[in-house]
């Protein structure tokens, strides 16, 4: 299998930048490993998608698990996520479908635009970064009980 490799020079002070030495079909390799990062330090991944370079986003580490009860039928409950939040998924225990809104005043009623989450079912985002973020929701029957996992 034959490799080809593409010469990144040394900087002004004659360092390579990353550098390994590996064996490549019995041949000992001195490698140069180059990647980029974004002014967060998110890695860089240089495939294109959709005309853009695309972000490696961190992984999630922190779990935090929410238990709400929903005391009474159609009043509007809330959920503040940590503000490093990357994912989250949010469902009833019981599997009773419920209204879920990112604005407070919209579930309650309910007034649109809301989005209803069906019997049985969960709501799950991913690869976000909001600068903040408060799930709102209510639901058709009391006592039910909203699980709200999220991760940062």
């Amino acid at each position: 299998m034959s490799e080809s490799y593409v010469q990144v020079p040394v900087d002004s002070t004659g360092k390579k930048l990353r550098t390994q030495y590996r064996t490549v079909e019995g041949n000992i390799v001195h490698e140069q490993l180059v990647g980029c990062l974004d002014s967060s330090g998110n890695r860089i991944n240089m495939a294109k998608e959709d005309g853009n370079l695309a972000n490696i986003p961190k992984k999630s580490t922190t779990p935090a698990i929410y238990n709400v009860t929903m005391t009474n039928a159609n009043t509007e409950y809330s959920q503040a996520l940590p503000s490093n939040c990357k994912k989250f998924l949010i469902h009833t225990r019981d599997g009773t479908s419920f209204r879920l809104a990112f604005t407070s005043g919209k579930v309650a009623g309910p007034t649109e635009p809301y989005f209803t989450v069906p019997s049985g079912q969960a709501y799950y985002e991913d690869f976000i970064e909001p600068t903040s973020l408060t799930l709102y929701f209510a639901c058709e029957s009391a006592g039910k009980i909203v699980e709200i996992i999220s991760w940062s």
